[in-house]
């Protein structure tokens, strides 16, 4: 098989590689070493050359690169935008389970079928997305109870 690129779509597919390489390994501490689909990535990025965009990708050693800036700059905003929306909507489903949790126990919360608890979550969020909505964390206090 085969499979031919435009430079245009090249340049995006190696933004799509960073994109799927933040969400595998960002939060990572070190490096777990060779995996799949880092050798996919690699691959894909050794065709750089190729498709004239030396430039996009720096070789550092054997089977280390880094994208430029170039093609970073061209991510990050998704990177951000999406990083962003989970934080919240994690947020938010946290504390709704929270306070689901408190009102019904356990054992007669998981006694709903999956899409009533859904929407049981989803309606117990509702006061946390307005919350926040407006006034962001600005009113969101920890208070830790000693046991």
């Amino acid at each position: 098989m085969k499979i031919n690129f435009t430079k245009k779509e090249f340049k995006t597919l190696l933004e799509l590689i960073q994109i799927a390489e933040w969400v595998l390994y960002s939060h990572e501490e070190e490096d777990t070493g060779s995996t799949k689909y880092k050798k996919l990535i690699w691959k894909i990025c050794s065709y750089a050359k190729d498709f004239g965009m030396e430039d996009a990708v720096e070789f550092i050693g054997d089977r280390e690169y880094f994208l430029s800036d170039d093609v970073l700059d061209e991510v990050y905003n998704y990177i951000e935008e999406f990083s962003n929306n989970e934080f919240w909507e994690t947020l938010v489903e946290m504390l709704a389970k929270r306070d689901l949790l408190e009102k019904y126990g356990e054992e007669k919360l998981n006694q709903f079928d999956s899409m009533e608890r859904f929407s049981l979550i989803e309606e117990a969020g509702d006061i946390y997305n307005k919350e926040f909505e407006v006034h962001g964390i600005k009113n969101l206090r920890l208070f830790f109870m000693k046991k």
